[in-house]
């Protein structure tokens, strides 16, 4: 093997690899953000995530008047197929159980299942 090519795969192993977890959510934000696009919903990426990663507020009326309505989200994200996912409702930490049931905005678990795109 050329001295070049040693080398680039060497400085390549040494680089910081994209994690299949950060792959899995930047899939499920994105898949979230087309769900509710029809509808003309807004979404902020919280960027501080202490268990809530969205704030969508509700816009749709026709008008494009926003009335205000706001809740957060927590999106949770698997590779694996739908029937063996059971795992994902278990992860919760009661801790953000308890920061949900607290906090005064509505909040929504988005799952996404990487296998077949769906939420």
């Amino acid at each position: 093997m050329p001295v070049a090519r040693r080398h680039r795969e060497r400085l390549r192993s040494s680089m910081p690899k994209s994690h299949r977890t950060h792959n899995l959510e930047r899939a499920s934000h994105h898949a979230f953000g087309l769900a509710v696009a029809p509808f003309g919903w807004t979404v902020t990426r919280i960027n501080d995530d202490y268990g809530l990663d969205d704030r969508v507020e509700i816009v749709g009326d026709g008008s494009q008047h926003a009335p205000g309505l706001v809740f957060h989200v927590q999106h949770k994200a698997t590779s694996k197929a739908d029937e063996e996912a059971n795992w994902l409702i278990s992860d919760i930490k009661i801790g953000h159980v308890r920061y949900w049931q607290e906090n005064v905005l509505p909040f929504l678990v988005s799952l996404y299942f990487s296998e077949t795109g769906n939420r």
